[in-house]
């Protein structure tokens, strides 16, 4: 049997979106975090953004939510590694 690929009705914008959108949830919840867990587990909330942009959104979705969050703890929080 052959197997055929269901079209997605999630347009490119919305997937993005939802990548930028996710990258910054995850920076925000990376801020509000850091006093309680401090360095323990550093940018783990980025790391599901990604997840969840890649999912939502496909590959080149997920990739730019990957390169946004190396953006962003580059430029917010550069000494933590």
């Amino acid at each position: 049997m052959n197997r055929t690929e269901v079209p997605s009705t999630v347009t490119a914008w919305k997937r993005y979106a939802v990548a930028l959108l996710s990258a910054g949830l995850g920076l925000g919840a990376h801020a509000l975090l850091m006093p309680a867990v401090g360095n323990a587990v550093p940018f783990i909330t980025l790391f599901f953004a990604v997840v969840l942009s890649g999912w939502y959104g496909e590959f080149r979705a997920g990739m730019l939510a990957d390169a946004r969050r190396r953006l962003q703890r580059g430029l917010v929080f550069p000494s933590v590694r």
